[in-house]
């Protein structure tokens, strides 16, 4: 499990007193750890591909192009 805390001092009934939360943020941790996977094995596709590949948003800007489409 991965877990993230935070904590502040608060009053209670006149004194100081830490209150934590901790928060389970497994899921958050392994999301990100197989978006970087996939962006590893994304680049490494398009870097070794013979076609060209050209990515573009929704506003139809070119946002990414690989090797091959650089030699077109």
């Amino acid at each position: 499990r991965v877990v993230e805390a935070a904590s502040v001092t608060v009053a209670w009934d006149g004194q100081p007193v830490r209150q934590t939360h901790l928060r389970d943020v497994t899921a958050r941790h392994e999301a990100e750890r197989a978006l970087r996977a996939s962006e590893q094995h994304f680049r490494s596709v398009t870097a070794s591909a013979a076609d060209a590949i050209v990515t573009a948003d929704a506003d139809n800007r070119v946002v990414f192009w690989n090797a091959a489409a650089e030699r077109m």
